[in-house]
């Protein structure tokens, strides 16, 4: 019963938000509920709310995540790899981007200690990525320049300013641009830089397949994925498990300890 109206409550609010529909607050909504026989509900808006407020914060993290440990097999992947998995499932609500998934031994443990220890310089390629990172020091290479060098995209330019111009041992996440992602391999092969660790996820149907298989082949800590797919939302979601961590926060970890019953805890009889 509960599950049923749940859904059916979200399906309204659902519609009205496509349709750009307003509701008062004293308003009623009519919805039909065939849990266990047809009738109608008439549900004040006031307990939508109510109960919105109640699936807020935690709650709505701990059942994605529930539901994500459910879908897909996440053993292969060490504690850290885990944590980064499913933030980067949670970000596209697509399990099967964890076939698609790579990272390099041992880099995400790196990473999050460095976070840990140290004011890392975090690197990015477009705004979109830099605004979506859960971390202050953080410099978006599309900001380093207004002009081109020849032969360059605007991306490629300012990431490779930023790049040599930045501390040793930078972060760097590439969320949006494959061209900005070959520079940085370019200038790792060239010795010009070493990163801590690359996030690359870029989206798009040129390039970024290439320049993902290109970093995948080298020898750079980092964090990826195969094809296509992507996305500054992404990439930002395996950014922000790592610095979650740094702080001491395993997202997976605890909303699983929160909604899995203690091994102690004594069950009552049936």
């Amino acid at each position: 019963m509960k599950s049923s109206l749940d859904l059916t409550l979200f399906k309204e609010l659902d519609r009205c938000h496509r349709n750009s529909l307003s509701i008062s607050p004293k308003a009623k909504i009519k919805v039909t509920n065939n849990a266990q026989s047809p009738s109608n509900i008439v549900i004040e808006v006031k307990s939508i709310n109510r109960y919105l407020q109640q699936m807020a914060g935690n709650d709505i993290e701990d059942k994605s995540m529930a539901i994500i440990a459910q879908s897909v097999n996440l053993n292969g992947f060490d504690r850290y790899e885990r944590e980064v998995a499913a933030r980067v499932i949670h970000a596209c609500a697509d399990p099967t981007i964890l076939e698609t998934l790579s990272f390099s031994d041992g880099s995400v443990a790196k990473a999050v200690n460095c976070l840990a220890n140290s004011r890392a310089k975090v690197i990015t390629d477009v705004e979109m990525t830099r605004r979506a990172l859960y971390w202050r020091e953080t410099i978006c290479g599309l900001d380093q320049v207004e002009t081109p060098d020849q032969n360059k995209t605007r991306t490629q330019t300012g990431i490779e300013n930023a790049l040599l111009e930045s501390p040793s041992d930078p972060i760097v996440v590439i969320g949006c641009a494959p061209t900005a992602l070959y520079s940085v391999i370019e200038l790792w092969e060239k010795e010009r830089i070493d990163p801590t660790l690359v996030v690359a996820l870029p989206v798009g149907f040129v390039g970024a397949a290439d320049a993902k298989k290109l970093l995948q082949e080298s020898e750079i800590p980092q964090i990826s994925n195969i094809g296509p797919r992507g996305g500054s939302a992404m990439t930002a979601a395996a950014f922000n498990a790592i610095a979650r961590m740094a702080k001491g926060s395993f997202v997976l970890e605890e909303a699983l300890n929160r909604i899995t019953p203690k091994a102690n805890e004594t069950r009552r009889p049936k």
